[in-house]
């Protein structure tokens, strides 16, 4: 179970940092009634050859929990050591860079990355992890953007 408090976040994000230690190595992570990832979308640690990451991001739809009531998840490991293991708030919807704060730049994101599909994260512009960078994408993070947004002065 996650802290009561994450029902307050609009994405939770698992952060798990390993290295495969034996012939089978495994890691599974999943929300329940949410998204799941395994080892098999890691990636390399730059600089640290041995080590990868893997992450799984949640978005949080109408505010509902990943479970009864609470957040839970799933999380299973087999012939690997974990180093890391991160649950946190990476900020609202719609920041795509994940600087804490939706602008021009998230949008810029999303349309940079329009038309990819795949097992994609927040940050190449999939804001709503679906599986694919679309206007869906787009107009959750234009309905966030702060009022004064991409106006201008005449």
């Amino acid at each position: 179970m996650i802290h009561p408090d994450s029902l307050a976040s609009d994405r939770l994000r698992i952060t798990v940092e390993y290295k495969e230690t034996g012939a089978d190595p495994l890691i599974e992570l999943a929300f329940d009634y949410g998204p799941s990832r395994t080892s098999a979308t890691s990636k390399g640690i730059q600089g640290e050859p041995d080590w990868r990451v893997v992450t799984l991001t949640a978005v949080r739809q109408n505010g509902d929990a990943w479970g009864d009531c609470l957040d839970t998840f799933t999380y299973s490991v087999r012939d690997a050591e974990v180093r890391l293991f991160i649950i946190a708030d990476i900020g609202p919807i719609g920041d795509a860079n994940l600087d804490g704060n939706v602008n021009s730049s998230d949008l810029q994101t999303v349309t940079s990355n329009t038309g990819r599909s795949g097992d994609l994260d927040v940050e190449e512009g999939d804001v709503n992890q679906d599986g694919v960078v679309n206007s869906d994408d787009a107009s959750i993070v234009t309905g966030s953007l702060p009022s004064d947004e991409g106006t201008c002065e005449l």
